[in-house]
């Protein structure tokens, strides 16, 4: 005689756990096939490398009527948009290197395309600015500098038989500072020092005694990415972009005549930057004093 066999209805929560299971699997199967299919993917950008203030034509898929487009994580101004290409027009102020572009279509952002931004660093930037600008406000917490002009007769009075003596004015860590270099007589050598963490660029101006000083040159010379000219009397407008283990800038001024003044920063007309091109706050710029005498 055969054993009966009795069959058991699992619970009704079991079959609940089942339901929820399969609706899941099928959601997760079915986000997964659309977004492999409809959502946006680069497949090339050209010209390679992309070009500072130049257009970037994006190839591609899926990339909709509406979105836009992020070099860096930072948006761009796009000018034409098909399903299959964007064109785009990049920011002046793009730093060279290796960054990463990204299509957002309809709201969903492609995978991270690798791009290499080419040519030299552009003027230091925040926005529509350049640094240094090519006009001075004077000081934003003490009025204008004095400037004498030149005083005195240069021809008679400049040369070897003047000194000078800088004294900086106290830096705190952090702080872009000037420092007096060793220097023949009749001249006076400064380095624009910056303080030791990731600073990409620099942009100061400054203001000094013509009754003093005269600059004369700055190192290092003969690249784009140093821009040093006298904006007005008195007044020296200084951009720098600094790479790991560039030379610093120097600064050489001919000593006019004797006297006593200072070499100050604008506190309106100064930045420094990070290696994103972004300002960095709460960086100092300290000036100092100098005095000129007869050996």
């Amino acid at each position: 005689m055969r054993p009966t066999t009795t069959h058991r209805t699992p619970p009704l929560y079991l079959w609940a756990l089942y339901l929820w299971a399969l609706c899941a699997l099928a959601t997760l199967s079915l986000s997964g096939c659309i977004e492999g299919t409809d959502g946006p993917t680069i497949t090339r950008a050209r010209p390679a490398p992309a070009l500072p203030g130049a257009p970037l034509r994006i190839d591609g898929v899926n990339f909709g009527e509406a979105g836009h487009v992020a070099i860096g994580g930072r948006p761009v101004i796009e000018r034409v948009r098909t399903p299959d290409h964007i064109e785009v027009e990049l920011p002046p102020d793009l730093p060279s290197g290796p960054s990463w572009l990204v299509v957002v279509a309809d709201g969903r952002p492609s995978p991270e395309f690798p791009i290499e931004i080419g040519g030299d660093n552009p003027p230091i930037g925040a926005g529509p600015r350049v640094f240094p600008p090519g006009f001075d406000s004077g000081r934003a917490d003490a009025g204008r500098p004095r400037d004498r002009g030149p005083g005195v007769d240069v021809g008679r009075d400049m040369g070897g038989g003047l000194v000078a003596e800088f004294d900086p004015d106290p830096a705190g860590d952090g702080a872009v500072r000037l420092i007096a270099r060793d220097a023949p007589a009749g001249r006076l050598v400064l380095e624009v020092a910056v303080p030791d963490r990731p600073i990409r660029g620099i942009a100061l101006h400054l203001a000094y005694d013509r009754g003093l000083l005269r600059f004369t040159s700055s190192r290092p010379a003969g690249t784009r990415r140093l821009v040093a000219s006298e904006i007005g009397p008195g007044r020296l407008a200084i951009g720098r972009l600094m790479d790991r283990g560039a030379e610093p800038v120097v600064l050489t001024f001919d000593l006019v005549g004797p006297g006593e003044g200072r070499i100050d920063v604008p506190a309106r007309n100064r930045t420094a930057r990070d290696v994103a091109n972004r300002p960095i706050p709460g960086v100092d710029f300290a000036g100092g004093g100098v005095r000129v005498r007869r050996r």
